[in-house]
């Protein structure tokens, strides 16, 4: 059950993918900004925009506890409460919104589908090392609430712990993402839902899940 990938139009040096997926059924604009300190102010752009839930260390994709401790959560709840419906968030493994449960907790009531789901980018080091149960996982939780959706492989890094990579030269199995892909998240996706790839990646992404 393959599904149709869209190119994002962007920078293709940013650490996680950014850029504008646009197709006949949605537009979704994946922004390198956190929700919890950076600037959201973008009036009268069309569609949705995808953007990191944030932490308050000092690396902006390092661990750190504090990210994972209250006032970091009331804080980002008080700027979340602030923005309209087509702001998604996109979780990632050291900032707020870190795993399935927070994220689910978090972002309840926010919108019907508040997720801006980017898989690799909630595989820590760890995870990566066994990505199989993990991304069963991530899918199946996550799938339903999915506004948006990037695909990409990744692998660790000693100074940001997993970083974005081209298709077939990370840990994550093409194979396995796209079964968890198939059984949780495109039965019931709506049209408007884009699915993208990093920039010049839509063939060899099309490959590495076996979609060809």
């Amino acid at each position: 059950m393959a599904c149709e990938l869209v190119e994002l139009i962007g920078d293709e040096a940013s650490t996680w993918p950014v850029g504008v997926a646009q197709s006949p059924q949605g537009c979704c604009r994946w922004l390198d900004v956190d929700l919890l300190d950076g600037d959201l102010s973008d009036p009268g752009a069309p569609g949705f925009r995808a953007v990191f839930s944030g932490t308050p260390g000092e690396g902006r994709f390092d661990p750190d506890p504090t990210a994972w401790m209250a006032p970091a959560r009331a804080a980002f709840k008080a700027r979340l409460a602030a923005l309209d419906r087509r702001t998604l968030v996109r979780p990632h493994h050291a900032h707020v919104l870190s795993d399935v449960p927070g994220t689910r907790s978090m972002l309840e009531g926010h919108a019907a589908r508040p997720v801006a789901l980017d898989v690799a980018a909630i595989m820590s080091p760890s995870m990566l090392a066994d990505p199989e149960p993990h991304l069963d996982r991530i899918l199946h939780g996550l799938g339903n609430m999915a506004g948006a959706v990037l695909i990409t492989d990744a692998r660790p890094d000693e100074q940001e712990g997993t970083v974005a990579c081209s298709p077939g030269c990370g840990q994550i199995p093409g194979a396995v993402l796209a079964r968890c892909i198939e059984a949780w998240l495109l039965p019931d996706l709506p049209a408007d839902v884009t699915i993208a790839v990093p920039p010049g990646q839509r063939e060899a992404t099309t490959r590495w899940l076996g979609w060809l």
